[in-house]
């Protein structure tokens, strides 16, 4: 049997995008999630917020995002990749 909290995941994510989910990175403390996806769009999901858990939706990119991660000290920064060839911070 799944864990509610990975089909509650799993239904977010399916609602937050469009398109296939390719990328997925959690912050260092668990918290936060960020997700890149075949609908050219990554967004960003507070994982401690069960009623409006997406923060953001991070666009420019004209292809599927297919990496994305937390950098920087105190991982508050997001980087993303695209199959169109650009990286995005």
């Amino acid at each position: 049997m799944r864990n509610p909290r990975d089909a509650r995941l799993i239904t977010v994510l399916k609602d937050g995008h469009k398109d296939f989910v390719d990328a997925l990175a959690f912050s260092r403390d668990g918290h936060m999630l960020l997700s890149g996806s075949d609908d050219a769009t990554a967004r960003l999901w507070d994982l401690t917020d069960a009623k409006h858990p997406m923060l953001g939706r991070l666009k420019g990119h004209t292809s599927v995002v297919s990496g994305v991660n937390f950098l920087g000290p105190d991982g508050r920064t997001a980087i993303t990749a695209s199959r169109d060839g650009t990286v995005r911070i």
